[in-house]
């Protein structure tokens, strides 16, 4: 049966029942549902979870069970009362129980979450964002209660798992995506990819219907609310290695066919992705790195510590303040080779470069900030900026920037925050903060709010770029030192890093909340949005850059851990020519200071 099958021909094989939610499935063993894995995994991510526990009914529908508990895994499928939804409060604890629902919204139990401190509005949108994890990862009452692993000889570190997370992250009106395919060399169709487990689960009759013929299954599911369409899957070269199956939300009067015609667009995309059915087994870490280094730089004679970085996209070149040497590297950017290396600064911190103008502001905390031009090399005009003038925002609106000055290293107690024309060297407003230690701050392009780390205080003040004064302050709960700022400026999320201890923070723009926190190399100095690629780029004084990608708004995963050099704090993306940059300081060390170019792979 082609694809383009009338749906009129195939509503006579709609089914009462889902073949992905009724299917047979072996015993747990040891406990291990995939409920216990979920929350093992959530646990883990959250900091401050003390315990998660589900309980629900089992694959047969009757009575409730513990489904998984990570204070006891031996109370796992043991008889159970889920208890009243609601909070409560013991001291230090906080008990939170909430509903536990399937991706098309039923209702399968509850989800039972401990807190151990903090504070009330933290702990519930934790607890929503593990409930929200959880409904999209589970189909179905039988789903929640199969084991994990389903089949212990299959991992879901596969290739073809790497393509249903960005499949599912494209597309989020999709419940399931499935991936069936034959290992290399043997016999037999497994599930190898899926965003709901049951990984290494064999193909059923149904499924080899399309696998062996070509055929097209179209199912209703659930409460009816559910449509599948599961199609043959070819490589790129037209083979066909096995099947997909797609679930979408259904209601009544939908338009199957739509639907149908939506699936098959998804499994061409999905199809273009693989080279052969073999490259679906390979595991999913040796799939190409996002970052490959292709390159770097040795600045013999260099000492301390560097700062950050420029890029002038008509001349080619690339800028870095050296921040301890006093000096500024300029550098091709096409090969990497030095052009030149300029002296007699004071302590360049900052680089703005001008398009428009071709001009080069080099923003320096102790002399006269000189002002190039790039096409010379030559010194144009330099501004007096206040002591301390170090990190700054641009703010394209207006052509202004926003320049963070005084502070701890100039010696001064307090901290000011500057609107300066870089076309006329005029200072437009000042903000004051009782702060020693202020940061980088994220601007908006299309608002009228800039965002700022008041880094010793430990709290990201929102500023109003009409005003120049402090609307809101939200205090940053998960670790200290806030310090490295970027924003996702679509999707209204501000990427925070902490320096004590080292964490990535993902923040809701508008509220303030904390949607998700990862680990961060320690000392970082810049954190990177490649909004081309959906991913974030923490770069830190550890010796390793890590690779955040976001899946939605409030879905992202550490994807990588990419090997760099100690003191490599530093960075810069060129999104033209696809590499990011990154500046190794030798700091205190005797190691040759670096640049270093990365290769960036696109998603």
């Amino acid at each position: 049966m082609r694809d383009s099958v009338l749906l009129s021909l195939a509503v006579a094989m709609l089914a009462a029942g889902p073949a992905l939610a009724d299917d047979e499935t072996p015993p747990v063993v040891g406990g291990k549902t995939y409920v216990q894995h979920q929350i093992l995994a959530a646990r883990a991510s959250h900091p401050g979870v003390a315990a998660i526990t589900v309980v629900g009914s089992n694959a047969d529908g009757k009575g409730q069970f513990v489904l998984g508990s990570t204070r006891n895994a031996a109370l796992v499928l043991k008889p159970a009362a889920a208890g009243s939804d609601g909070v409560q409060q013991n001291g230090a604890q906080t008990t939170i129980r909430e509903a536990f629902n399937s991706s098309s919204g039923h209702r399968l139990g509850t989800i039972e979450i401990i807190f151990v401190g903090g504070t009330p509005a933290a702990n519930q949108r934790t607890a929503a964002a593990i409930q929200a994890g959880m409904a999209r990862a589970t189909l179905s009452a039988k789903n929640a209660a199969d084991p994990w692993p389903f089949d212990q000889a299959w991992s879901p570190d596969s290739y073809a798992q790497v393509l249903t997370t960005k499949t599912i992250a494209r597309y989020p009106e999709l419940l399931v995506m499935m991936i069936h395919a034959t290992p290399p060399g043997r016999t037999g169709n497994v599930i190898i990819g899926s965003n709901i487990g049951r990984f290494g689960k064999a193909a059923d009759a149904d499924d080899l219907r399309v696998i062996d013929k070509g055929a097209t299954n179209l199912e209703l599911g659930g409460d009816q609310d559910r449509f599948e369409t599961e199609l043959p899957l070819n490589d790129a070269k037209g083979n066909r290695i096995g099947a997909l199956g797609l679930v979408f939300p259904f209601k009544p009067g939908a338009d199957k066919e739509a639907l149908h015609r939506r699936g098959i667009a998804i499994r061409d995309e999905v199809a273009a992705a693989i080279p052969s059915s073999a490259a679906l087994f390979a595991p999913g870490s040796t799939a190409k790195a996002s970052l490959t280094l292709s390159g770097s730089t040795d600045f013999p004679g260099y000492t301390g510590d560097f700062d950050h970085f420029a890029i002038d996209d008509r001349s080619g070149t690339l800028f870095l303040a050296g921040e301890e040497s006093a000096e500024l590297e300029v550098m091709d950017l096409a090969t990497g080779h030095i052009k030149s290396r300029i002296k007699g600064f004071g302590v360049p911190h900052s680089l703005h470069f001008t398009p428009a103008t071709h001009e080069l502001l080099v923003i320096d905390g102790e002399k006269p900030s000189p002002v190039y031009d790039t096409a010379t090399m030559k010194v144009k005009r330099r501004y007096a900026l206040p002591k301390g003038a170090d990190s700054f925002g641009f703010d394209a609106g207006s052509g202004h920037l926003w320049i963070v000055t005084g502070g701890k290293d100039v010696p001064q107690p307090d901290s000011n925050l500057i609107e300066f024309d870089p076309a006329t060297g005029k200072t437009i407003k000042s903000l004051h903060f009782d702060a020693d230690h202020v940061e980088a701050m994220a601007i908006e392009q299309h608002g009228p709010k800039l965002y700022i780390n008041v880094t010793d205080k430990n709290y990201l003040a929102t500023v109003d770029k009409v005003t120049g004064k402090v609307v809101k302050q939200w205090q940053i709960r998960e670790a200290e030192q806030n310090a490295p700022i970027a924003f996702d400026e679509k999707t209204r999320r501000l990427f925070v890093v902490t320096r004590k201890p080292g964490k990535l923070l993902v923040l809701n723009a508008d509220t303030g909340a904390t949607v998700a926190a990862f680990t961060a190399p320690a000392r970082t100095d810049q954190v990177t949005w490649d909004a081309a690629n959906r991913r974030i780029y923490v770069t830190g004084g550890e010796g390793y850059i890590g690779v955040i990608e976001q899946d939605g708004p409030d879905r992202y995963r550490e994807a990588a851990r990419i090997p760099s050099l100690a003191g490599a704090k530093t960075a810069i993306l060129d999104p033209v020519r696809h590499h990011l940059w990154v500046a190794a300081s030798p700091g205190e060390t005797k190691a040759m200071a670096k640049v270093l170019r990365y290769d960036v792979a696109p998603r």
